[in-house]
C-alpha cells in the first residue's frame, strides 16, 4: 500500500522520512517531493510504499496529524488523479469541489 505524508518541512531530507516511518521490522520504499507552486510558494511531500497494508494502516493512524519540526502532518492513503481529473477540466473553477472522491465522477459536459 502506498501512503502519503503531507505537509513536511522544505529541509526533509531521506533520513528524516526512515527515522518519520520508524523501525517495524519493513523497509519501506519513499521519496521525497519539492513542488512550487504558480504563486512561488514551495510544498513538499513524501510518498512511501509499505507492506503489508496492516502495517500501513497503523502507520497513517500513528503519524496523522503529528508534528514535525514545526509543521502538522497529514497522513493517508496514496491515490493517484489521473489525467482525466475533473479539476483540469475546461473552466472546472466556477464549479464547486464536492470533495476527494469527486474525482471520481465522470468528467463535465464543457460544450465542446
Amino acid at each position: 500500500m502506498e501512503i502519503f505524508i503531507g505537509n513536511l518541512p522544505l529541509d526533509t531530507s531521506a533520513i528524516d522520512l526512515r527515522k518519520l516511518l520508524g523501525n517495524s521490522g519493513i523497509k519501506p520504499r519513499y521519496r521525497i517531493f519539492r513542488k512550487t507552486l504558480r504563486d512561488g510558494t514551495v510544498k513538499c511531500y513524501g510518498q512511501a510504499a509499505i507492506e503489508p497494508d496492516q502495517v500501513a494502516l497503523e502507520l497513517i493512524e500513528r503519524l496523522n496529524n503529528t508534528e514535525l519540526r514545526g509543521h502538522i502532518l497529514n497522513v493517508r492513503v496514496y491515490r493517484e488523479r489521473q489525467h482525466t481529473n475533473d479539476r483540469r477540466a475546461r473552466l472546472w473553477h466556477g464549479v464547486p469541489w464536492n470533495g476527494l472522491d469527486r474525482r471520481k465522477q465522470d468528467r463535465r459536459n464543457t460544450g465542446r
